[in-house]
């Protein structure tokens, strides 16, 4: 019973943090909420890392370091802990809206994460081959894979959804060369709260996101473009 209050207790964190958008009522509510799910459940790393963060966001920067140096251990060799580390570090990151760490493998057994991807200009594209907008904007994105400088422009697609081998056949039967991400649990898409599709993000060679944007048109093709050319005068 104590785990499934805690479940909820984070549940609801979640949802006051995502309304949030810097409203200090929200951010105070899902400290309260995350705070109750670390009491209720000491062992839920998650519920911890999500107090401390939410800490840093309100500036309670000596609190929020205690609970992310308490939790740290817990995420030895991921993401995650290199994330942590940089917040406690740098508290100020908390309060600016820098993309969350992953770390992914490729096909050719190269590991790719923020800290590789540091100084270029970074485009996520959260699609599925099941999704019919998805796969309306795949020559958009191939034609820009084609325009843009790699050496400054990253872009990556994370495939949500699909089973391997038809992630697999319809990468190589549209020819998408950039990089391609299998994201066979969907951490990653969890990790940016990505519930629609396609889901995209722009992110700066700083690693901060500058643009979100779902769903696809000509328009939202322009506007992808037009959003990465800034990042790159910037």
């Amino acid at each position: 019973k104590d785990m499934e209050r805690a479940d909820i207790q984070l549940y609801q964190g979640a949802i006051y943090f995502r309304m949030a958008n810097g409203n200090k009522g929200k951010l105070a509510k899902a400290e309260t909420a995350f705070r109750g799910a670390a009491t209720t459940n000491p062992r839920c790393s998650i519920c911890r890392f999500n107090l401390g963060f939410v800490l840093l966001k309100q500036g309670k920067d000596a609190e929020g370091i205690e609970v992310l140096k308490a939790v740290l251990a817990d995420y030895k060799n991921t993401p995650k802990e290199r994330e942590i580390s940089r917040f406690i570090a740098d508290p100020a990151r908390a309060r600016k809206d820098f993309a969350p760490e992953f770390s992914a493998r490729l096909s050719n057994g190269q590991e790719i994460n923020l800290d590789k991807l540091q100084g270029k200009v970074v485009l996520l594209d959260f699609w599925g081959s099941w999704c019919g907008p998805c796969r309306m904007s795949v020559p958009a994105l191939k034609n820009l894979a084609e325009k843009m400088d790699p050496e400054k422009v990253a872009i990556i697609s994370i495939d949500e959804g699909d089973s391997q081998k038809r992630w697999k056949q319809f990468v190589a039967q549209n020819h998408m060369t950039w990089t391609q991400i299998y994201d066979e649990r969907g951490d990653i898409a969890d990790t940016y709260a990505v519930n629609s599709f396609p889901h995209y993000f722009v992110l700066s060679k700083d690693g901060i996101i500058l643009v979100k944007m779902d769903g696809w048109s000509i328009q939202q093709g322009g506007a992808i473009r037009k959003a990465i050319e800034k990042a790159l005068k910037d």
